[in-house]
């Protein structure tokens, strides 16, 4: 008879899974701090529940200069700007549908209305900013 170990399961939403990059993978522990995320090597597969504008962050702009981030909106719908230079836009994020942000392009998340946003990232060296009334 083959030994069994034991593989529990976790909430799915409001968690993040970081798979370093020699493929093990974590489940990291709250609070999460932005900081410390932008230190990990690999990736992080995180599920955000967003039920306000407060949630989405739009006050932010992040760019990801190592890596394309993969954005997938489970439920609900937001809005992605995004600014590379003088080209920019937006993109209407709803339920079941996804995008490919590429690497060292500046975006923020827009709320639309309530729903939960999977995303996967390669957060080392993630640089934010304030939005200032504009693009980054």
């Amino acid at each position: 008879m083959k030994a069994t170990c034991n593989i529990p399961s976790f909430c799915f939403a409001r968690s993040i899974l970081h798979v370093d990059s020699g493929g093990g993978a974590s489940l990291l522990k709250e609070p999460f701090v932005k900081a410390e995320l932008a230190r990990l090597d690999g990736r992080i597969l995180a599920t955000f529940p967003i039920a306000s504008p407060a949630d989405a962050h739009s006050h932010m702009w992040e760019m990801h200069p190592s890596a394309d981030e993969v954005l997938f909106m489970l439920t609900g719908e937001l809005g992605v700007d995004y600014s590379e230079g003088a080209q920019g836009g937006s993109v209407c994020l709803a339920a079941g549908n996804g995008m490919v942000m590429p690497r060292g392009v500046w975006h923020r998340l827009v709320f639309r209305e309530p729903g939960l946003l999977l995303a996967l990232t390669a957060p080392r060296g993630t640089e934010t900013r304030a939005d200032a009334g504009g693009r980054p």
